[in-house]
């Protein structure tokens, strides 16, 4: 048998086929959408019914077909669960002034260690054209989060899109989600 013709024929099977099971061997999972999933009550790893809307100040953005999961490091026949990533969307109304500098998207991620604890968070906010304007590592988000951020404003002159300036976590003062954007 041509070995191409059985890798694309393993790839099209699921996860569970097999004996042993394919996902036995796999390194790692990724899981997307399928439908639209309310984030304003959401059940992350930090936060049971979480409204990640009201904490970020976004609106509900349909997921449908977006990464929802990253599994990385496992291997059930050795015993690893693996690092698990989970993510998050909102999105922000820019309104009719169009602003390269204005916060449009956010993805979330909760990343949780293979024993299952949550480990951390981070936000990243997106422009309109999908470039990244913030990051955040947020630490604890649901109990006294400390936040270590990362921004970048870019030209919008001459060179439009080019970064004008990099600020360090020790520019940003934040106390609270609602000013990650």
């Amino acid at each position: 048998m041509d070995p191409s013709a059985l890798a694309e024929d393993i790839l099209s099977q699921a996860d569970s086929f097999g004996t042993p099971a394919i996902s036995d061997y796999a390194g790692r999972s990724v899981e997307y959408y399928a439908s639209n999933e309310s984030t304003s009550s959401i059940n992350t790893i930090f936060t049971m019914g979480e409204d990640l809307e009201t904490t970020y100040g976004g609106a509900n953005m349909d997921e449908t077909g977006l990464l929802k999961k990253v599994v990385a490091g496992s291997c059930a026949s050795c015993g690893g669960s693996g690092i698990s990533k989970s993510f998050y969307y909102l999105s922000f109304d820019q309104g009719a002034t169009i602003d390269i500098n204005e916060t449009v998207k956010l993805i979330i991620e909760d990343i949780e260690d293979e024993d299952g604890n949550p480990v951390l968070r981070r936000v990243y906010g997106y422009n309109e054209n999908g470039r990244l304007l913030r990051s955040v590592v947020i630490d604890s988000p649901s109990s006294s989060p400390a936040y270590w951020c990362r921004s970048s404003i870019l030209s919008t002159s001459g060179l439009t899109q080019q970064v004008t300036e990099s600020r360090m976590p020790s520019a940003h003062a934040v106390t609270s989600a609602c000013r990650l954007t």
